[in-house]
């Protein structure tokens, strides 16, 4: 299972690399992949509570960024433009994180 794991992250974080890219840009590429990848996962999650809860409104917020995020990682592998990845993943982080924190509910006293 533990193999497996690590076979599919290292796989994933392989996604874009290039044949002439430096050990430094494979790197960045890799971790961004991982990140965009491991915040994906933590919004459907996000997501799938709030819906638990009844608060589709909210829950809408992390689903939209999750298949944005997934759109572009696919996007990413069939086209390999890094600059146009890294852009949209790095505008997404602050309006997901902006957005959600604004429509959060409010907590039960």
């Amino acid at each position: 299972m533990r193999e497996r794991l690590l076979n599919l992250v290292g796989r994933l974080a392989s996604l874009g690399v290039l044949p002439t890219d430096s050990d430094e840009e494979r790197l960045r590429k890799g971790a961004l992949i991982l990140y965009a990848g491991l915040l994906t996962l933590a919004g459907l999650i996000w997501a799938a509570m709030y819906a638990a809860l009844g608060l589709l409104r909210a829950a809408a917020f992390p689903t939209v960024y999750a298949a944005i995020s997934v759109l572009n990682l696919w996007y990413f592998s069939k086209t390999r433009r890094y600059g146009f990845f890294r852009f949209v993943q790095l505008l997404l982080r602050p309006s997901f994180c902006n957005t959600v924190s604004a429509d959060s509910p409010t907590p039960v006293r």
